[in-house]
């Protein structure tokens, strides 16, 4: 069995970079995913905080999310 359990948190943080080709594409501060203790290749649910909308992504190196 796998349980997936919430590790770190960010609220309203900003998007530093996006790739508008690849879908899911967003960057976001090193420092911010450091804070949170956010490792690389973790999994990571990204909110829309105006529409709702959510979807699954993973960190990779220098604080980008594909």
């Amino acid at each position: 069995m796998i349980r997936t359990m919430l590790q770190g948190k960010l609220h309203r943080v900003k998007v530093t970079q996006s790739d508008l080709h690849y879908e899911g594409s967003c960057a976001i501060d090193q420092d911010f995913l450091d804070a949170a203790g956010i490792l690389e290749n973790e999994a990571i649910d990204i909110w829309n905080v105006n529409n709702g909308k959510t979807f699954l992504n993973l960190r990779h190196r220098g604080g980008t999310w594909f």
